[in-house]
């Protein structure tokens, strides 16, 4: 079977994942459901694509090659948070997302990019800041979504309108801690990631910081988590405040990885 075949199979998967996570009731359980059934074969097709991407012995990471591990940590980084935690129904938003994300990685054919020398495998402090740095992307994004569907519930609610699925979702208040939990958790991530990145451009490049787009646009992000958080446990900041917070440090990190590698894509 051709990988691109697998892909669109994958992406496939994840759409039908989310809208069975939809449909489905119960925001938190512990069992096999459909949607989960459909989320682990489409996560292991996804992990097939991405082993079979560093056959060649280097370290490719491309805006293809991103979209690739962005979509599958974001994926078990939901699948582990439903087991714990009910928001099952993100996933109608955020599943799809990630298969249109494995679409677009598609499209763009990761082989036209260039890739890091496969010796930095061996450097601790590098395999360290890139998987840390991939579970912070997958917690902000999941925990962006959350924002999107408590804005959305919390408009629903002051317009007295009434909606299916947003009826069946927990309360309010619900929402909202399990926001800043996945705030939380992902301002940790961050905060890793950037001493982790530090520590990885004094042993490779012999200095630990650098004025690039990635890193100035990674750090605002940071600030604005910092200040959210702060607000939010100091002021009290919630609902859509803090929604809009949160969507605007996510689109910080988004525009610092996604965004420098379009322009050096156009450049090149």
């Amino acid at each position: 079977m051709s990988a691109t075949l697998i892909i669109l199979l994958s992406a496939a998967l994840y759409l039908v994942a989310g809208i069975l996570a939809a449909q489905n009731s119960n925001s938190m359980s512990s069992g096999l459901s459909s949607s989960r059934i459909a989320l682990c074969v489409a996560f292991i097709l996804n992990a097939y694509v991405i082993r079979q991407a560093y056959t060649t012995g280097e370290l490719n990471f491309s805006i293809s090659s991103g979209l690739y591990w962005i979509t599958i940590i974001t994926a078990l980084v939901y699948f582990l948070s439903t087991l714990a935690m009910p928001i099952r129904r993100v996933g109608k938003f955020l599943l799809p997302t990630c298969g249109a994300c494995l679409v677009i990685g598609l499209i763009l054919n990761p082989g036209t990019t260039g890739s890091i020398p496969s010796e930095y495998r061996s450097n601790a402090a590098f395999t360290s800041h890139i998987v840390v740095s991939l579970f912070a992307y997958a917690v902000f994004a999941l925990a962006s979504f959350q924002a999107l569907l408590l804005t959305t519930q919390e408009k629903k609610l002051t317009q007295a309108d009434k909606d299916s699925i947003l009826d069946r979702l927990p309360p309010l208040q619900t929402m909202e801690i399990i926001l800043f939990r996945l705030l939380v958790v992902g301002f940790v991530l961050l905060s890793a990631t950037l001493v982790s990145g530090v520590v990885f451009s004094q042993s490779i490049f012999g200095q630990p910081f650098s004025f690039t787009h990635h890193i100035v646009l990674t750090s605002m992000a940071w600030i604005v988590f910092a200040i959210l958080l702060w607000g939010h446990y100091q002021r009290g900041w919630r609902g859509r405040q803090a929604a809009r917070w949160t969507l605007a440090g996510f689109s910080l990190l988004v525009l610092g990885y996604f965004g420098t590698k379009v322009v050096q894509a156009l450049i090149g």
